[in-house]
């Protein structure tokens, strides 16, 4: 982003106001608003529940039995979510490969684009969900309620209000500006010499809320302190790279994970002679807990549980010494012992 867009884009989510047309603006709620708001979504919602429509929750299940969606095309959505989730993190670790950061990112781009298809086919029914004429209604309320011309309050009744609202979507900034915005300046010193010297950020008034793009921004530069506050900061052109730090994101999600499963296996199994085996067996519950577990192995502990697994799926029943990693095991525990009995010699 060339500089003088940024200088736009900060002034623009700094005024709290967006413009529809070059007379119409919405400016930002206030609390009260927002309650009103929020009580309208509540009698939409509750009118929409008598009206028998389907939630959220059931519309997958909806669009199967009515063949407009397979369990298949599903069960892709799902695989490119993860897909992209692994490009993000092999794009991060490769992010000094000046060959191989194009390569992944081309895949991964191809991969969102599959994803962005898919939930946008299914997004056109989630609209007809008790949530999404709700939330659809809801704004159409607020806007009711913050749109003015020529400073007066306007009646969406006298405008087409799918354009309206199309205009209205076409004002939120996407995550990849807001995240530039968020660490460059003008906004970056400005946010940076907040604390110091009072500076009014945003000028809205006193008893309006924060816009979308206003609450975007703000995340977005307090993710970027504590990424540069965090022992494990990752370089700087990773950071000014959205991939390569979503990658990063995604890494130190995982070891948090990691690390909070292990304190709690711990806290479950105090008895030294459980800490000191060598392998422990637990029983999971359900499929995330298993999940869990699995993430409890290290690289060696999960490539004998595969190795193990294909050994058992291919043979059907297995002894304990068949194991390649047993026999291995075994093996050093010989040639140790051979090694004892030379040097007692």
């Amino acid at each position: 982003m060339k500089q003088h867009e940024r200088e736009f884009f900060v002034y623009n989510v700094r005024s709290g106001t967006v413009y529809l047309d070059d007379d119409i603006e919405v400016r930002p709620a206030t609390i009260r608003d927002k309650l009103l708001a929020a009580e309208h979504y509540a009698d939409v919602y509750n009118e929409a529940m008598a009206d028998g429509m389907m939630t959220e929750d059931e519309l997958t299940g909806w669009m199967i039995a009515s063949s407009l969606w397979t369990q298949a095309e599903e069960d892709q959505l799902n695989a490119a979510h993860k897909d992209i989730e692994k490009l993000k993190i092999e794009i991060f670790k490769n992010h000094a490969n000046d060959d191989m950061v194009p390569k992944i990112r081309m895949y991964l781009r191809a991969a969102e684009a599959f994803r962005d298809k898919q939930i946008a086919f299914k997004s056109e029914y989630q609209q007809k969900t008790i949530e999404g004429v709700a939330a659809t209604e809801e704004l159409i309320y607020l806007l009711g309620r913050t749109t003015y011309r020529k400073g007066q309050l306007c009646d969406l009744s006298e405008f087409d209000v799918t354009h309206v609202l199309h205009s209205y979507y076409q004002t939120i900034m996407s995550e990849n500006i807001i995240r530039d915005i968020a660490r460059n300046a003008p906004w970056k010193t400005l946010w940076s010499i907040k604390d110091s010297t009072n500076i009014k950020l945003f000028d809205n008034k006193e008893n309006e809320e924060l816009t979308p793009n206003q609450q975007a921004l703000i995340i977005w530069s307090q993710t970027y302190d504590n990424i540069q506050e965090s022992m494990d900061c990752p370089p700087q052109s990773v950071i000014e790279d959205d991939d390569m730090l979503d990658g990063w994101f995604i890494l130190q999600g995982q070891k948090r994970d990691k690390q909070r499963s292990e304190k709690d296996f711990d806290e479950k199994t105090k008895s030294n002679k459980i800490k000191n085996s060598s392998e422990v067996f637990v029983m999971a519950k359900n499929k995330k807990e298993r999940d869990r577990v699995d993430n409890m192995n290290d690289a060696h502990g999960a490539a004998v549980r595969k190795q193990r697994y294909n050994l058992i799926k291919s043979k059907g029943t297995v002894g304990q010494s068949e194991f390649a990693d047993e026999k291995l095991r075994l093996r050093t525990m010989a040639t140790n012992q051979f090694k004892d009995s030379i040097r007692r010699r």
